[in-house]
Order: C-alpha cells, then sequence, then structure tokens
C-alpha cells in the first residue's frame, strides 16, 4: 500500500483542524497496534509454554516434585511454616513436631547418601533358596601330616555362590493304549490325564510360563518365541497367541466374572482409571476409522475399602458413558476417579447410589506440568502457587492418614478443610485473569472439579487421589507400549481376563506363575464336572484354602 509522505511546509499549510484530525487518527492506530501487539505477545507465551508442557510430556521426567522441577528449591511457607516443598516428600511420613531449618537440611541431605550396606543383608536375601550345602575338608592323613604334634578344628568359615539352572522344556509324550472286544466293536480306552486344548502341546506349567512373561513381564510373543528357540523348541508366536486368546475364555472366565461380582458386593470404594490402545479389528467395525481407539478400563479396590484387592480389567472399543453404567450398574458406593465426564454422569443417575470423590493428583498436575516446562520462572507465577497450595493440603492430611475413621474425619474439618477454602476462594480470584491459557485451564480444571474434590472431607476413607488406579492401569500401558497393537478383539478381552488375574494375584501375595499353574490344573481337573461358585471361590486370589507353594514368601 503507497502511503502519501507530506513535507514540512506541506503540514505548516494545513489548517489546525486538519492536524488534530491527522495526530486523533495515527494515535488510534497506534493504540491499536499496540494492543494487537500485546495480544500476539500474550499468544505466543502460551504458545511457547504449551509447546514446553507438550515437549515435557513426550521427552521430560514424570516426576511431580517441585524439589525435581526447580533447582536448589526445598521448601515453602505458605502459612510461614518450613516444610520440605512437595507432597510425594511427605507421603512417606513427617513428624508432627515442628522442626528447624538446619534439621530438615540435614535429613534431606541424610537421604540422599547412599546408605551402607548392613551385615548380614545377603544371608537374609537368600534365606528362602533351596540349599544345596557342601562340606569342604582335609582327609585326617593330611592333616596329621600337617600336623604331627596335633590339631584342633577352627570354626568354619562359610561362602556362597548361586548357580542358575536354564528351563528346559520336556515332551511327555503319552502312548495311550485301546483295546477292542473280539465279539463285537466296543472298546476301551486306557486312562489317560486331560489337555488343556484338544490335540494341543500346551500344559498348565507350560501356559503359565508364557503368561508370566507376556502379562506379567510384558514381553512380546515374538520374543517368548525367540526365547523357546534358544531351548532348541519352535513354538512358533501365532501359536502362543492363538493359547492366549482360547485359554482365559474356556478356564478363567469363572474366575474372572467371580473376582468382578465379589468387588461389586463389598467394596465401599472403587478406584476407576481407563487407557487407548489400538486393535486392528475394532478399527475395521462399521462407523470406525482408522484412527479410532479401544480401550482398556481398570477398577480397583483395596482391604482398607472392605473388600479383598482386587483388580478388574474390562475390554472395551469405545469410550461412552454407557460402558461405565453397565459395569457399575448394581454397584452402591464410592467411586475415586478423574475428571471424565461419564462417572459423573453414572453417578447422577444412580439416586444417590454411587458418590464420585476427584483426584487432588489430577488438579495439581496440570500446575506442576507449567512448572516443568520452565522451572527457571515458576517461582511466584499462579502455577507455583496452585502446585505449593495443593501440596500442602497433601502433607496436612497425610500426617494422619494411619489414625482411626473418626479421627481422621474430624482432624480434616477442623486443619483440612481451611486449606482447600482457600485454595478455592484463591482460584476463584485468579479466574479469568492469569496470563496465559495452560495456567487458565489449570485453574478452570480446579474450579470445575471443586464438588468432587471436596467430597474427601465428606468421608474419612476416601483418598485424595486416584494414583491407585493409574499404578493399577501401568502394567498393562507397559506392555501396549511393547507389543504396540491387539489384531483381534478376543485378544483384547482374553488380556483383560488375564491382566485381571496377574495384578489380583500379586496384590493378594501370591506367585504370578505358581498362581496360575496351580489355578489351571485344578479347573482341567474338574473340567468335566459342574463348575460351582464354591470351586471358584476355594481358588480365588484371597482364598485360605490355596497352597502355600503359591503364595511369595516376600
Amino acid at each position: 500500500m503507497d502511503f502519501k509522505v507530506f513535507s514540512e511546509s506541506e503540514l505548516n499549510n494545513f489548517p489546525k483542524e486538519a492536524i488534530i484530525a491527522l495526530y486523533m487518527q495515527v494515535a488510534s492506530q497506534l493504540q491499536t497496534i499496540s494492543t494487537q501487539m500485546e495480544q500476539l505477545i500474550k499468544q505466543n507465551e502460551s504458545l511457547q509454554q504449551d509447546i514446553a508442557i507438550l515437549v515435557n510430556h513426550r521427552f521430560g521426567r514424570k516426576t511431580e516434585k517441585t524439589s525435581d522441577m526447580i533447582e536448589g528449591q526445598y521448601t515453602f511457607t505458605t502459612d510461614g511454616t518450613w516444610i520440605l516443598n512437595e507432597a510425594e516428600a511427605v507421603f512417606e511420613g513427617l513428624p508432627e513436631e515442628e522442626k528447624s531449618d538446619e534439621e530438615l537440611l540435614a535429613e534431606l541431605k541424610a537421604r540422599k547418601e547412599k546408605k551402607k550396606r548392613k551385615s548380614g543383608v545377603r544371608t537374609t536375601d537368600l534365606s528362602f533358596c533351596k540349599v544345596e550345602r557342601k562340606d569342604l575338608t582335609l582327609s585326617e592323613d593330611e592333616l596329621k601330616e600337617r600336623f604331627p604334634e596335633g590339631y584342633r578344628e577352627m570354626e568354619e568359615f562359610v561362602t556362597r555362590t548361586v548357580e542358575y539352572t536354564p528351563a528346559e522344556l520336556v515332551v511327555h509324550e503319552e502312548h495311550i493304549h485301546r483295546y477292542k472286544s473280539l465279539k463285537n466293536d466296543t472298546f476301551v480306552t486306557a486312562d489317560h490325564p486331560s489337555h488343556l486344548l484338544h490335540h494341543g502341546i500346551v500344559t498348565p506349567s507350560l501356559f503359565s510360563k508364557i503368561y508370566t512373561e507376556k502379562i506379567v513381564k510384558a514381553v512380546p510373543l515374538t520374543r517368548i518365541s525367540k526365547e523357546f528357540g534358544w531351548l532348541d523348541t519352535v513354538i512358533r508366536p501365532q501359536t502362543l497367541a492363538r493359547w492366549m486368546v482360547k485359554i482365559p475364555k474356556k478356564y478363567l472366565i469363572g474366575v474372572y466374572e467371580r473376582m468382578m461380582k465379589k468387588m461389586l458386593s463389598t467394596a465401599r470404594l472403587i478406584h476407576c482409571d481407563e487407557t487407548p490402545f489400538i486393535c486392528e479389528e475394532d478399527r475395521k467395525k462399521p462407523k470406525k476409522t482408522k484412527n479410532s481407539k479401544s480401550y482398556m478400563w481398570v477398577y480397583h479396590t483395596a482391604d482398607c475399602y472392605g473388600s479383598p484387592p482386587i483388580f478388574i480389567y474390562v475390554y472395551k472399543d469405545n469410550r461412552r458413558t454407557e460402558n461405565v453404567e453397565e459395569f457399575l450398574k448394581d454397584y452402591k458406593g464410592i467411586i475415586m476417579a478423574d475428571g471424565y465426564e461419564p462417572y459423573h454422569t453414572v453417578a447422577r443417575e444412580s439416586n444417590g447410589d454411587i458418590v464420585v470423590a476427584g483426584c487432588w493428583a489430577h488438579a495439581k498436575r496440570r500446575f506442576a506440568e507449567i512448572i516443568k516446562a520452565n522451572p527457571k520462572q515458576a517461582l511466584g507465577t499462579v502455577a507455583f502457587e496452585g502446585n505449593e497450595r495443593i501440596a500442602k493440603i497433601y502433607h496436612i492430611d497425610n500426617k494422619m492418614k494411619d489414625t482411626p475413621p473418626e479421627e481422621r474425619l474430624e482432624y480434616r474439618k477442623e486443619k483440612v478443610a481451611p486449606l482447600v477454602n482457600d485454595l478455592f476462594r484463591w482460584a476463584k480470584e485468579r479466574d479469568g485473569k492469569v496470563a496465559t491459557e495452560a495456567a487458565q485451564r489449570a485453574i478452570t480444571y480446579l474450579l470445575n472439579q471443586e464438588k468432587y474434590l471436596r467430597e474427601f472431607l465428606n468421608n474419612p476413607i476416601i483418598p485424595l487421589d486416584n494414583s491407585d488406579a493409574e499404578r493399577s492401569i501401568r502394567a498393562f500401558c507397559v506392555g501396549k507400549h511393547n507389543w504396540k497393537i491387539s489384531n483381534t478383539s478376543g485378544g483384547a478381552y482374553s488380556s483383560s481376563i488375564l491382566y485381571s488375574i496377574a495384578e489380583t494375584s500379586k496384590a493378594n501375595g501370591l506367585k504370578p506363575y505358581e498362581y496360575m499353574k496351580y489355578l489351571l490344573e485344578q479347573l482341567l481337573t474338574h473340567e468335566n464336572e459342574m463348575t460351582t461358585d464354591d470351586l471358584i471361590d476355594s481358588l480365588l486370589p484371597w482364598s485360605e484354602s490355596l497352597p502355600d507353594e503359591v503364595k511369595a514368601t516376600r
């Protein structure tokens, strides 16, 4: 665009009114440009912060401890009290009496120093291993030759080494004899054991090995197949996959459903979470696209909620509300969840039977992510203060986490509730006034979840966060990053059964391999009988009738 440039003499000839109008026009344009520049600067800052958050999600450390994010920072002073600056540190339990700065620094330094190895640790570590003793002595003739004047035996000293015996595969070849009558076509067959799959080579011990590697250790089937190859045996990945799909559906579904029923009928609180994964078969269904995701839900409860420790994984090809409704349709109690709306929808439609408790870790994480994105400029920001205030709530609440319920509830109302009230008052004062979009999102999430985040103040069994569920889903997340995709929905369903049994057995102090082997052996023994609830109950991970060999010694 061409602009007319006036000379000084031309401007001197302009009327006064024209000069004033020209000045006002230029001033207005400059003001508009200035406002636009400020908006662009703010947008640029928000974009840079969002990019930093995304980069940190992809490549950064997963810690949310403030001291790990801000170098040299170890305290915060919300109320003038000097305490350790992250909620995670106080989870381990700080003493209630106040300590000086010097004492806190000394404790921090002592924790970072490498602990000296205690005597007898090796003996304790190996105390449950099978021991083959060998006494190394000298013969009597050799001793007389060395000590002609006589000798006495001193105290022996003991050395220990641990030998690894590689696994081996043994083929049991059963020649089953049959006998036929000379008079007619009747015949009899010698007694022989049942097999897990008709004409299949898989046994309870072999399947338990594969299950332990894939489900417990997250090893892909291709690598398991290679390991068998190193044992001079060919078992193809396709064969392993077929076993992993068929056996859970044939033998383990009763255990899975019985575990689910126990959770829904006895648990006063259930942790809920979900994670996406790729199922190729689901993507080919009507109304699905190549980018469609399937979901694995996890529901977890523990003995502190009136139920044995139980983990239930549920596979679905979508993330709709109906999936949560289907699982929780007969449940009455508390669900601990993040801000995902289907949980709230189910609670609203339950006529008060279900109460949702919000997750403080999710609220804190949104502030922590901003700090991690730019830790050098975090001090004094809204994100830092929000993270600090929530950390203080964690610190104060966890001082009484091991006390009786009535005492803890009274303590929460007296000591924790004022901190919660101050936090939401602080958030409302800053709503719509923060500098970046990320900070506003953190404030908005906090305020939107206020009703659910406050719920822990009404019931002492409610924890502050849903970290139990996030830890529960981690086993599946580690696995999906290794095997990448599930080819079929049937395989995903069988995986949900296997993950449920694996995590529940570990939580109840069982050895995953030994328990699965025992479980399949018992179910195979009773395969031709009516499977009763009593039989299944005797095999559940918390059953007192389980043999000692399936129980972990540590």
